[in-house]
């Protein structure tokens, strides 16, 4: 956005709020399209409502209250710290696999072929 100080302080709040217009009118446009296209995307395809609702099917049944929110929100959760949990236990397998690969009796992978990497016989 332009900067603040554009036409020093007497700039008035109809050229900011005009500057602001011009400034955020392509992503406004483009979100809007993207909900047109997706309509129409969605009406065209003849999409089940179950798997891909439009939207305005979603706006016609916003004011309904057929949701379960505290269970919606233990799901959501719950998978958010089983994630965190795997990619911890990961992490750590990974890490164990690579301070370990020194002591194991296969040659490192990283010099096979390296015509830079040069061993002396013992």
């Amino acid at each position: 956005m332009p900067s603040q100080g554009d036409g020093g302080p007497q700039a008035g709040l109809l050229q900011r709020l005009g500057s602001a217009a011009t400034w955020y009118a392509p992503s406004v446009l483009v979100m809007i399209g993207v909900v047109v296209l997706w309509q129409i995307v969605v009406d065209l395809l003849q999409v089940k409502e179950y798997i891909l609702p439009t939207p305005w099917a979603a706006l016609k049944t916003i004011d309904k209250a057929n949701y379960q929110g505290m269970a919606n929100f233990f799901a959501t959760y719950y998978g958010g710290i089983g994630a965190c949990v795997l990619s911890v236990c990961h992490g750590g397998a990974r890490a164990g696999v690579a301070g370990c690969a020194r002591l194991l009796p296969v040659p490192d992978l990283v010099s096979i072929g390296d015509p830079f990497h040069t061993t002396t016989a013992a």
